[in-house]
């Protein structure tokens, strides 16, 4: 009986130690950088647009980069060892500043300005920033909201929800990032004729 205790006990600490010497798995952090649209001829908001702050849920705000299988679909996951760069509000709202900088449709353009200051103001939202996977299918989920004010009236221009799948190779989380990147390209480039449209409607 002894024997066979000390037998499992080396046992155990053979596993122990070769557990111990297995490589721990290396974090990775992906970054977002937008292609930058062609610059517009015409300014269409005059008088500044600031873009606030954006915000998100508790998840969304955070680094750990999202999954929800389409099975569950009340339940989110968090890939492990997978992080954005920096937490994803933080990132799209820089993402956003430089898009309309170089679109030109503003003549200024800041972040958190001061609403008496500026002419116009931009808030958004994050509501989904994740990956969506279904039977080996992934795909980048992107939804934001957003809601454009003039100074002056009395309630928002409009208010206006954005979505955007695109399909990533299951597994690469390279792709999946990449993917990400795209559906918010699309997006602010449907916002930019969205504010086009906004501004040449107040003058």
């Amino acid at each position: 009986m002894i024997a066979r205790l000390l037998g499992t006990g080396f046992v155990l600490l053979v596993l122990g130690a070769c557990s111990a010497n297995a490589p721990v798995p290396e974090d990775r952090f992906y970054e977002l950088s937008p292609a930058m649209p062609a610059r517009s001829s015409e300014v269409y908001l005059t008088g500044g647009l600031s873009i606030a702050r954006i915000g998100s849920d508790a998840l969304r705000g955070g680094r750990a980069i999202l999954y929800r299988d389409a099975l569950r679909p009340l339940e989110l996951g968090r890939f492990h060892y997978e992080f954005w760069a920096e937490k994803p509000p933080q990132m799209i709202q820089l993402a956003l500043l430089d898009t309309l900088r170089q679109s030109g449709i503003a003549d200024r353009v800041q972040a958190d300005g001061r609403r008496s200051q500026f002419r116009y103001e931009l808030d958004m939202k994050v509501r989904r920033f994740e990956a969506l996977v279904d039977a080996g299918r992934t795909r980048a989920d992107v939804e934001l909201e957003a809601v454009l004010s003039m100074a002056g009236s009395e309630g928002p221009i409009w208010t206006k929800i954005y979505r955007q799948q695109i399909d990533a190779r299951p597994g690469d989380m390279h792709a999946l990032a990449d993917a990400m990147q795209q559906g918010l390209e699309q997006i602010f480039e449907q916002l930019i004729g969205d504010l086009k449209a906004a501004g040449a409607n107040a003058d």
